[in-house]
């Protein structure tokens, strides 16, 4: 997968979703949900929860720049991959085109840290889907009675790869479930204790949703996060089918 890698300035930290978070979440994606099954918190240094936060600003910077193009990506891909060719854009150029490099100078000329920031495209993609749903809804969406479970208009819904077709319909099942839950998730600073709560809010229907014979789920709340912006971003953008009631 292409990424950006910029060098900053020492100590060194690497962002973006690592194998260990695919390889959990694949793990719990099976059915047959266990009675009693709780959610572990993966354990996270304080160092990458400001890392997850410096990863944020960058992506609000990346899309008050380029409202436009972000919302065309965002249109044009699933969780894990952009569809280039459908909206004319370069692949090579992506980074180049949406200003990620400037911004990370931007972002660390107000930080303490200085770091390798390393962000895989599907981790932008994941990152400008939080931004444009908050900057779309500053409340909860409020979902109709009959609200599909599985938003299956989404673009490419058929032909999604089965890891990812695992992690969007866990995703979709979340914000059906537990939509408020989700949004205050989301709403939070990642790092901070309000996400901590918010995250152990969420965790129960985290847990019902991934259907698991696993007595114990432990995922990196990076990808916890990841899927739940894709899908109330999906709730939001897919229209009165899925969800109304939008600010």
């Amino acid at each position: 997968m292409r990424a950006l890698l910029a060098l900053v300035v020492a100590p060194v930290l690497i962002w973006g979703v690592p194998v260990t978070a695919q390889d959990d979440a694949e793990r719990f994606l099976e059915p047959g949900l266990q009675t009693g099954t709780r959610f572990k918190q993966v354990p996270e240094t304080a160092e990458q929860g400001e890392a997850r936060g410096l990863q944020k600003r960058v992506a609000k910077c990346v899309y008050f720049r380029n409202k436009d193009v972000v919302r065309t990506l965002l249109a044009h891909s699933d969780m894990d991959r952009i569809d280039f060719d459908a909206f004319d854009q370069e692949s090579d150029t992506l980074f180049d085109d949406l200003d990620v490099a400037e911004c990370i100078g931007t972002v660390m000329r107000s930080s303490q840290y200085r770091m390798y920031m390393r962000i895989p495209y599907a981790t932008l993609r994941n990152l400008l889907a939080e931004e444009v749903y908050l900057q779309d809804n500053k409340k909860a969406l409020v979902l109709p009675t009959d609200a599909p479970r599985d938003l299956e208009n989404r673009y490419g819904y058929e032909g999604l790869n089965p890891r990812t077709a695992a992690l969007t319909q866990v995703g979709d099942c979340v914000a059906h479930s537990g939509v408020g839950n989700a949004h205050a998730f989301l709403e939070s600073r990642p790092g901070s204790s309000d996400e901590e709560q918010a995250f152990e809010a969420l965790a129960p229907i985290v847990v019902a949703c991934l259907d698991t014979e696993e007595e114990e789920v432990a995922l990196p709340i990076s990808m916890i996060r990841q899927l739940t912006a894709d899908a109330l971003w999906a709730r939001s953008h897919y229209g009165a089918a899925a969800a109304k009631g939008a600010d």
